[in-house]
């Protein structure tokens, strides 16, 4: 005789007729996250872990500033350097566009007192 509590599918009936697995490790499709699952906030991947056992307390930031305060160094490569870190310093701006007209009115006096103060 076939014992009625012996479940082989692992899978139960609801009550609006939806089959849903017990207890089998599986997620299907439109279940529920579970609780706790996944990687915790803060942890980092494994590429980033990598990365920071290579450099471990190497920062870029800080080699850079030596070589900026190097007498050695030549003034072009520290006008590279300091525009390179004014990006993590500062926000870039954006170009903001108008559209409205503009209608400028020229005065003739004043044209031509600069064209003859520039003697064009």
């Amino acid at each position: 005789m076939e014992d009625l509590n012996d479940n082989t599918n692992n899978d139960e009936t609801t009550a609006n007729n939806t089959k849903v697995a017990v207890n089998s490790g599986r997620f299907y499709k439109g279940m529920p996250k579970p609780e706790h699952s996944g990687r915790k906030k803060g942890t980092p991947n494994k590429r980033t872990k990598e990365l920071i056992e290579l450099f471990g307390d190497y920062n870029p930031a800080e080699s850079l500033l030596e070589i900026l305060k190097s007498d050695r160094v030549p003034i072009d490569l520290k006008i590279k350097i300091n525009l390179d870190l004014m990006g993590y310093l500062y926000p870039k701006r954006k170009s903001i566009e108008s559209k409205e007209e503009v209608l400028l009115t020229t005065n003739t006096e004043t044209v031509s007192a600069v064209v003859n103060y520039l003697d064009i």
